[in-house]
């Protein structure tokens, strides 16, 4: 039994534990290298995302800057566009009025139910467009 005892030491010694340093002198390099791959990859997340972070606030700012640009233009074609339409609405308003006094001043009574025609008035298309511009160019 002591030789078997003896045996078992030897082989122990010589064989299993030798082994299992390796073992674990190869883990440990296996874990460095992981560890040094890891450390890299966070490295280059890191910088990944402080990049993006700052693409991201440049690209807003730049939409700011568009954007306020966009409502200068905006701002001054609806100022002029509001112009137009005020310019048109008084000569409108100054034809409806020209409009309405010439019908006033030419209206004659009915003749057996019918309207008298522009010739019987004194009226021709003509004159309607002479009296229009001239009521247009007061209006200037």
């Amino acid at each position: 039994m002591a030789e078997q005892m003896a045996d078992l030491h030897t082989v122990f010694l010589s064989s299993v534990l030798p082994e299992w340093f390796n073992n674990l002198e190869s883990s440990a390099d296996a874990t460095n290298t992981t560890l040094r791959q890891v450390e890299s990859s966070l490295f280059w997340a890191k910088w990944a995302l402080v990049a993006s972070v700052a693409v991201t606030v440049m690209m807003t700012g730049w939409q700011v800057w568009l954007a306020a640009q966009y409502e200068a233009a905006n701002d001054k074609q609806q100022a002029r566009s509001e112009l137009l339409m005020t310019q048109q609405l008084s000569a409108l308003q100054e034809l409806t009025k020209q409009v309405a006094k010439q019908s006033q001043q030419t209206a004659l009574p009915h003749v057996e139910g019918k309207p008298a025609n522009a010739k019987s008035l004194g009226t021709t298309p003509l004159d309607v467009k002479k009296q229009t511009k001239l009521g247009s160019q007061k209006a200037e």
